[in-house]
């Protein structure tokens, strides 16, 4: 899932043909023949491939003019190539001080993709349009943004074509696909089309009445990409979680890790991107308020509970291309828990609550055995290695350092050492901690 759709197949091939087969227009093209001829069926229509030559404009509206087939872009494809080699040779730069999120512009030099122009998800006009023809954004959660049919796009289609499929439609996770591959190369405003378009709705609907782990797997995985680092569909997603909704919803959530991990990560690594420019977005005019966030209030009273059980809910002889992106989940927590300097308070806290519930090594034990099968299996995977970069927009240099770190620091005898100086420090009578209080409690879902 870290590697995005087809990479089971994992036959050695240049850094060229990888990077090829993972650019949005590639993926896209190839998953649109399996599902056109059924999205055609349905809509009485018919269209071309998609094309990644397609305006950012265009595709934000929903309007993607049916080409025969997508003009090569030598120039993006050669920087692309050129930073996969730098990660197979280990050579890539860290421009990362201590945080790790990419700027965009920066994030573009290395895609070899446009950045997303400044206040891009605040511009949307059919999305403008349409909030004044409803009634303001809470009108809009009961009703989905209508694009006349003439003004439909080939992504629009597939997407009115998924939101009607049945959970156990043979279609619908490449309908899936498609959208999602169409959002992890689109800007902002596509991102804000597509959740009022009735997306958003869709997707916590599909959660909170999962039918099968297949299911919610894909509802989720889908649901991180569309909110991902992006404050408007943050709002429009607090305004559906009403109080008992995001109860129910938080359990499934923790509940179902192996499902849920890839849109708790979007969770987490957006908040830092919103906490990091609070300033930019108050200018730009976004609605939406970090300090109400039910998601930021979730991972405050959670997140040590949340780590350790994204630590233990998979063990080393289990790993597989479904649940490694349950490690890469919990890495994420320690590289921004090692820029807010707190990875020390963390490892210290949960190696505490092994001595004191009489289980050493069943959390810090479990995980090192996973960092160390992680520094194998990343070793030579070239393209899961940007894959697992772009995604995140955290330099893969900074994932292997923050593993690095942790493979040492959780070694049996430093742990060991490192408890023995902490209660040297406090003459025997190590302080009671909160972090260890939220360990031993029931998990939180207070919305204050």
């Amino acid at each position: 899932r870290d590697a995005g759709v087809g990479d089971e197949h994992r036959e050695a091939s240049t850094s060229s043909q990888l990077l090829a087969s993972h650019t949005l227009g590639g993926c896209v093209d190839i998953l649109v023949k399996q599902v056109l001829p059924l999205a055609a069926r349905v809509t009485g229509e018919s269209g071309g491939h998609f094309s990644s030559a397609a305006s950012a404009e265009d595709r934000a509206q929903g309007v993607l003019a049916p080409l025969e087939s997508a003009p090569s872009d030598s120039a993006s494809a050669s920087a692309e190539e050129a930073g996969a080699r730098a990660l197979l040779d280990g050579n890539a730069d860290d421009v990362f001080g201590h945080v790790s999120l990419m700027h965009p512009t920066d994030l573009a030099t290395r895609t070899g993709r446009p950045a997303p122009r400044a206040g891009a998800c605040l511009s949307t006009r059919r999305v403008q349009e349409g909030n004044e023809r409803q009634g303001g954004r809470g009108a809009l959660l009961h009703g989905a943004l209508a694009i006349k049919d003439q003004d439909q796009g080939l992504i629009c289609r597939i997407l009115h074509v998924f939101m009607r499929e049945t959970p156990d439609s043979t279609y619908r996770f490449w309908l899936a696909s498609c959208v999602e591959a169409f959002l992890r190369g689109s800007d902002m405003r596509s991102q804000v089309l597509m959740a009022r378009a009735g997306l958003l709705q869709h997707l916590v609907d599909g959660v909170l009445h999962s039918q099968g782990s297949g299911n919610l797997q894909t509802n989720f995985d889908l649901l991180g990409e569309l909110i991902k680092c992006n404050p408007e569909v943050f709002a429009l997603m607090n305004d559906i979680l009403d109080d008992a909704t995001y109860s129910s919803f938080m359990q499934v959530v923790v509940s179902n890790l192996v499902d849920s991990n890839v849109f708790l990560r979007a969770v987490i690594l957006s908040l830092e991107f919103f906490s990091a420019r609070r300033a930019e977005l108050q200018a730009l005019g976004s609605t939406y308020n970090i300090t109400t966030c039910k998601m930021r209030r979730f991972l405050k009273h959670n997140t040590l509970r949340l780590l350790r059980d994204l630590m233990t809910v998979i063990a080393v002889e289990d790993v597989n291309q479904e649940n490694i992106c349950c490690l890469n989940t919990a890495l994420s927590l320690f590289i921004l828990a090692r820029s807010h300097g707190q990875m020390n308070v963390f490892i210290e806290t949960l190696y505490r609550w092994e001595i004191a519930n009489q289980q050493l090594g069943t959390v810090t034990g479990n995980f090192l055995s996973l960092l160390k099968f992680w520094l194998e299996y990343y070793l030579y995977r070239g393209k899961d290695c940007l894959s697992l970069e772009l995604s995140s927009n955290i330099h893969f240099s900074e994932w292997r350092s923050i593993v690095h770190e942790l493979v040492k620091r959780l070694e049996p005898e430093a742990l060991a050492a490192s408890w023995e100086k902490a209660c040297l420090n406090h003459k025997g009578a190590v302080p009671s901690s909160a972090l260890l209080t939220q360990l031993e409690q029931p998990l939180s879902l207070r919305t204050e």
